[in-house]
């Protein structure tokens, strides 16, 4: 398995509730990743032993604690350096505080506007920058609620 969806409570290092959930910590322990940037020559190096590709944590604070490293998508590498350095390209999503919209209908029209638009059917070809674009284009209030944050390549496509 290397993608991974959630939808439900939880906080920035835990899946869940804070005493009957996965950690953060756990989660990175079981799969290897503490990342370690290796710098060769003028190349940012990524070091994980078991990267997921794709990551959305659709939950409370999910984008702002250490679940992108636990799943070995680190936020220190820039989008760029995933589409120049990097044989796979990941992506990890997360939002970026409460989602105290997140059993209304604005946010499932958001994130449903966000899968039919990323797995468009003609060919998987539609990036995730473009995905979320059309989700809060649909959705603006998502916007100045609690934006989404996003780690990795913003060009992946559902193909890759």
């Amino acid at each position: 398995v290397r993608a991974f969806y959630f939808n439900g409570h939880g906080n920035t290092n835990s899946i869940g509730t804070t005493t009957a959930g996965v950690s953060a910590k756990n989660l990175g322990t079981v799969l290897g990743n503490y990342y370690q940037p290796v710098k060769l020559g003028s190349t940012l190096t990524i070091i994980t032993h078991k990267p997921f590709g794709f990551i959305f944590l659709d939950g409370c604070n999910m984008g702002l604690g250490d679940f992108p490293e636990a799943f070995g998508i680190p936020k220190v590498a820039t989008s760029l350096s995933y589409e120049n350095y990097h044989k796979h390209k990941r992506n990890f999503m997360g939002w970026s505080g409460i989602v105290t919209f997140q059993f209304d209908n604005t946010h499932f029209a958001w994130t449903q506007k966000f899968w039919t638009t990323w797995v468009d059917g003609n060919g998987y070809d539609t990036s995730i920058f473009q995905a979320v674009s059309a989700a809060n284009a649909a959705n603006p209030s998502v916007l100045s609620n609690v934006p989404i944050i996003r780690y990795g390549s913003d060009s992946m496509t559902w193909s890759d």
